[in-house]
C-alpha cells in the first residue's frame, strides 16, 4: 500500500511527462506574455467599440462570489479572485463576503538537509519511507505545520464604475478562528463532519479527527528559519487589502456571438504579522453564453491568475510559500433564468486549480516525518508540493438593487485545508 501512496495522494512519480501548466518556470513566462498582451488588445478595442443592444437575457451580468478558500497560509496572500462578469459594473456598490471552512491538518514535520549529497542518497527511498532511515543526527533545517480550527475571513468591497467599460475594485479582509460550534458553523464543523463520514460517505474517522478531539483550536507553525507562531481561539484581525483594475473589451465580433472577455491587474498589501508583503497579480476570463427560450441562458467560462507573491517586504515575517508566482485557474459552468417579478436565479459550478505554495521540484530534498495514524497522515506538508484544487456549487439571486451569493466548496483531494467550506456574499448597488 506505501508503495502506491505516491499515486494515491496525487504527487507524480519521477517518469511522469504528462503536460501541466503548474510546473514548468516557462510556462510562467508564457502564460505572462498572453496576459500581457491581452492587457494590451483589450485597452486598446475597450476605447473604440459601441455597445450593441442585444435581448436582456444576453445582457445579464454573472455575480459570483469571492470563493477562496480559506487555507491556513492561502488567507494570508493577496491570492487571485477569478472574475467571470460579462461586463464593467455600471452602478457603485459596496460588498460583504463571509465564509467558514473547516481546517484539519494534523502535526507533520519536514527535514531538508544540509547535504546534497546525503539528500541524494535518501532519494533512493519512496518519500514515504526516507523517514525510516533518516539520520537526525545529520545537520538540517526544519519545519512543521499544526492546523485544527473553523478558519472565518471577512471581506469588504467596493466597485466603482469608471469610463469606457473599465472598473476599479478596493477589498479589505479580515479573518478569525475558533472551535466551530453551532450555529456558525452547521455543516463545517466537526460533529457534522464525522457525522457525514460515520453515515453518508467515508467511513468512521477517516481523517482521525476524533483521536485528536473534536471543536479544538490548535494552530502553531515553525518555518525553515526556525521562527515558530501559535495561534488560539479568538485570534484574527486585519490580513490585506487589495485594488484591482478590470477592463471589459466590447469587441463587436465577440459579442455578435455572445463571447465575453475581461483582464485585470491587482496590487495586494498582505497587514499581518505573517506575511508583511505587497503582492502583484494578472488576470484574464474569456466566456460563452448561450441563451435560449429569451428568459435563459449557459455560460462557460475559463479564467487564468498569476500572482507575483512576496515581491517586496516591509517587515519580517515568516516564510509560508517559496514559489514567486502562485498560477491558478477557475472554469465555470452556470445557468441563469430570469424570474417573472423580475429577478435573476443563477445556478453554477466552478473547478479552481493553483500551483502549489512551494515549488515542486523541492519535494525530494525533504524527509517527511508524523504519526502515521492515517492514510492521509501527510497531507498537512506534502499538499503544499503539488497542484490544489476544490470545487464550488453556487447560487445567486439579484435583482436592480441587490445580489445574494451562497456557495459551498469541496477539497475532493482530501488536503482537508480546508475540508468543507461555506459562505455568503451580499452585494448592494449604490444610486
Amino acid at each position: 500500500m506505501l508503495e502506491n501512496m505516491r499515486f494515491v495522494m496525487g504527487y507524480p512519480k519521477k517518469t511522469d511527462c504528462c503536460f501541466d501548466p503548474f510546473r514548468d518556470y516557462c510556462k510562467v513566462k508564457v502564460l505572462l506574455i498572453f496576459l500581457i498582451f491581452n492587457f494590451w488588445v483589450s485597452f486598446s478595442y475597450s476605447q473604440s467599440e459601441n455597445d450593441t443592444l442585444l435581448p436582456a437575457s444576453r445582457l445579464q451580468n454573472i455575480i459570483l462570489p469571492n470563493t477562496l478558500g480559506n487555507h491556513p497560509f492561502g488567507i494570508y496572500i493577496s491570492r487571485i479572485s477569478h472574475n467571470f462578469q460579462k461586463t464593467a459594473a455600471k452602478r457603485p456598490s459596496f460588498t460583504f463576503n463571509y465564509s467558514n471552512g473547516n481546517v484539519w491538518a494534523p502535526y507533520v514535520k519536514a527535514y531538508v538537509p544540509h547535504s546534497e549529497t546525503y539528500s541524494n542518497e535518501l532519494n533512493q527511498y519512496e518519500w514515504h519511507d526516507k523517514e525510516r532511515v533518516y539520520d537526525k543526527s545529520v545537520p538540517a533545517e526544519s519545519y512543521f505545520l499544526h492546523a485544527d480550527a473553523i478558519y472565518r475571513v471577512y471581506q469588504f468591497k467596493f466597485e466603482l464604475p469608471l469610463p469606457k467599460n473599465q472598473e476599479l475594485r478596493i477589498n479589505a479582509r479580515a479573518y478569525s478562528i475558533d472551535e466551530g460550534y453551532a450555529p456558525y458553523s452547521m455543516i463545517t464543523s466537526d460533529e457534522f463532519i464525522e457525522w457525514f463520514h460515520s453515515n453518508v460517505a467515508g467511513g468512521e474517522d477517516p481523517f482521525d479527527r476524533r483521536l485528536y478531539g473534536l471543536n479544538q483550536v490548535d494552530v502553531r507553525y515553525s518555518d525553515i528559519n526556525g521562527k515558530a507562531f501559535s495561534l488560539y481561539s479568538g485570534d484574527g484581525g486585519l490580513n490585506g487589502l487589495e485594488a484591482a483594475y478590470y477592463i471589459y473589451p466590447q469587441w463587436g465580433f465577440l459579442k455578435k456571438n455572445l463571447v465575453y472577455t475581461n483582464f485585470g491587474t491587482q496590487l495586494g498589501l498582505n497587514t499581518s504579522f505573517v506575511n508583511p508583503t505587497w503582492d502583484w497579480g494578472l488576470m484574464s476570463t474569456i466566456g460563452k453564453s448561450f441563451p435560449f427560450k429569451d428568459r435563459f441562458e449557459f455560460n462557460l467560462s475559463l479564467s487564468l491568475g498569476a500572482l507575483r507573491q512576496d515581491f517586496a517586504r516591509y517587515n519580517d515575517g515568516y516564510v509560508i510559500a517559496s514559489s514567486p508566482w502562485l498560477l491558478s485557474n477557475d472554469l465555470m459552468l452556470s445557468f441563469g433564468m430570469f424570474t417573472k417579478k423580475g429577478g435573476h436565479l443563477l445556478f453554477a459550478t466552478t473547478w479552481w486549480r493553483q500551483s502549489p505554495f512551494h515549488a515542486e521540484s523541492n519535494f525530494d530534498k525533504i524527509v517527511v516525518t508524523g504519526p502515521r495514524v492515517s492514510p492521509h497522515w501527510h497531507t498537512t506538508l506534502t499538499h503544499m508540493y503539488r497542484v490544489i484544487s476544490a470545487n464550488n456549487f453556487i447560487f445567486t439571486y439579484s435583482k436592480s438593487f441587490y445580489a445574494i451569493s451562497i456557495y459551498l466548496r469541496e477539497d475532493f483531494k482530501v488536503d482537508n485545508a480546508p475540508d468543507g467550506q461555506t459562505g455568503i456574499e451580499i452585494k448592494v448597488f449604490i444610486l
